[in-house]
């Protein structure tokens, strides 16, 4: 029997608003397992939203954590859950070159009227 493995998202403390993750970064380090054996993935995402990691886009079941300073986790209300884009494309160019842009993935923690700013805000720019 199969598992679905599981994205396991471990955000600063009381973290809101976007953070991105940005795939196919060979000078960062790959994602890290929830145990020796798991299928699971680990995101640690860094006071700054952005994580940068050398591993492809994966797939899974998401889970989102709080993490404190002595690392005890804290599940994050789903309400606070809004998936953005997960964006990546191909450029191709009239001389037969292509150029690949990696895939990034946003997610926004933050209370529906937030969401609801932080888009629009997006459409203005």
């Amino acid at each position: 029997m199969s598992f679905p493995k599981k994205l396991i998202f471990l955000l600063p403390d009381n973290f809101l608003g976007v953070f991105e993750v940005r795939f196919e970064q060979k000078e960062y380090p790959s994602l890290k397992r929830d145990g020796f054996f798991s299928k699971n993935y680990v995101y640690e995402i860094p006071t700054s939203g952005v994580l940068n990691t050398s591993s492809n886009f994966k797939e899974g079941t998401a889970e989102f954590y709080y993490v404190d300073l002595t690392g005890n986790r804290k599940k994050v209300d789903r309400e606070l859950v809004h998936p953005g884009k997960n964006v990546t494309w191909d450029e191709h160019y009239a001389n037969g070159t292509t150029e690949h842009h990696p895939p990034v993935m946003e997610v926004f923690i933050g209370s529906e009227d937030r969401w609801r700013e932080f888009q629009n805000s997006q459409k203005t720019k």
